[in-house]
């Protein structure tokens, strides 16, 4: 201590038994490494928190083994990787052949050399997700999930396809579900396959309304056009008649028909309702009675309306029983040519059967099938939304963990202190 007062620089020993001069020290607080480590601690408890505290029954959570499966597999580089190697798998699937001797070929062996890599990598990423989840005993393991089923399935398959011997042509089909696993890695079409199928119990009953339908125009359409669909106009040939002699007259049997156009229905005259008798003023066959035109599509002079065994479009479109009947009321519904089933039936029986082609358009096609498309929309609403809170809750878990772990952190380096 010097006489201006001023404390001297350097060490001050302390003396006696006063209070020492050392700087106090400040409270501790956690480094960059430990406040890493407690966010990884707190991001792997959230990827976490679904599966058992044991994965098959041996590995917990803090084990280093499943802590590194568990990161890997839920990277995105990983999963980016896994979607890019089954869109590369698709691609190999359709260029694979079933002509003789083709897995002999150059084309053929790289693209077996591939199906092992493919499997091997699809080998590696189950076990992988097995490790880190767990296999099936508990909730929220591997097989637990229903797409988790469908990969382990084409792996195992896979192997059988391989190592057994003989006709495993129907195994070898089950390899093309590998593009469904795309379904997994993108979340739009997981949550559009999910509203689909979470539809279902919804579009039952749009199913039962849409089969009510079909079964009361079914009958409507059996009774109006049963039949009325196979007449086509004809001109008569009486190269193989026959003629006998009928009240002084010398009338015409077995008189055939020929027909014009296949696709031009008509409903009238109809030749079985007209009598042929030979003119003795004219020499030829003519007509003793002509039948109207009926009420649609009249055939023009000269020919008449005939039964024939087909129906239009090749018999396609016909209403003779009720499941040919349902077969065209789904075509109308479709909107497929719809307009020319009901000129068909307008031909061969009146105009006024717009009304039930109207009908069935507007209530089968409009309003059925948008009714199926609402409800599809209402689900696809409300798992969209179920996706976002179920984000949202595991974000709010993660920042919960983190701060809880940071805490935990704190509170360990103070205890050390």
């Amino acid at each position: 201590m010097e006489g201006d007062g001023r404390i001297a620089t350097g060490h001050v020993p302390h003396e006696g038994p006063g209070p020492s001069l050392q700087t106090p020290k400040c409270p501790a607080v956690p480094g960059v490494n430990q406040k890493r480590k407690a966010l990884a601690s707190a991001h792997l408890a959230a990827l976490t928190l679904r599966y058992p505290e044991r994965s098959l029954f041996i590995l917990r959570k803090t084990n280093i083994v499943r802590r590194f499966c568990v990161l890997i597999s839920h990277n995105s580089v990983f999963e980016n990787f896994i979607l890019f190697c089954i869109l590369c798998n698709g691609v190999t699937l359709a260029m694979e052949s079933n002509r003789k001797g083709f897995e002999h070929t150059s084309l053929g062996s790289a693209l077996t050399k591939f199906e092992y890599l493919w499997m091997a990598i699809f080998t590696i990423e189950a076990l992988m997700k097995i490790i880190s989840m767990g296999f099936v005993y508990a909730r929220g393991t591997y097989l637990r999930d229903g797409w988790n089923m469908v990969d382990f399935l084409v792996v195992v398959l896979s192997y059988v396809d391989i190592f057994a011997s003989g006709n495993l042509t129907a195994l070898r089909t089950v390899r093309v579900l590998r593009p469904l696993r795309a379904v997994t890695r993108i979340r739009g079409m997981k949550v559009l396959v999910s509203t689909m199928i979470g539809s279902m119990p919804t579009l039952i009953d749009v199913f039962v309304l849409c089969a009510f339908t079909f079964f009361i125009c079914g009958l409507v359409g059996v009774q109006l056009f049963a039949g009325t669909l196979k007449y086509r106009c004809a001109l008569p040939d009486f190269s193989h008649a026959t003629t006998q002699q009928v009240g002084g007259r010398l009338q015409y049997s077995n008189v055939s028909y020929a027909i014009v156009d296949e696709e031009e229905l008509c409903s009238g005259p109809l030749a079985e309702d007209v009598t042929w008798y030979l003119d003795t003023a004219t020499g030829a066959p003519a007509p003793l009675n002509l039948p109207s035109g009926g009420a649609g599509r009249a055939c023009p002079s000269g020919s008449f309306c005939t039964r024939q065994d087909s129906n239009p479009n090749h018999g396609m479109t016909s209403f003779d029983n009720i499941l040919w009947a349902w077969l065209t009321i789904f075509q109308c519904i479709t909107q497929e040519s719809w307009t020319d089933v009901m000129y068909f039936t307008s031909d061969a029986l009146t105009w006024w059967v717009w009304p039930f082609f109207v009908v069935l358009v507007v209530f089968g096609s409009l309003y059925i099938v948008n009714l199926a498309l609402a409800v599809l929309f209402l689900q696809f609403s409300a798992d969209n939304q179920e996706d976002k809170e179920d984000q949202r809750r595991r974000a709010v878990v993660e920042a919960a963990q983190r701060r809880h772990q940071q805490r935990r952190q704190q509170q360990e380096l103070q205890q050390q202190e």
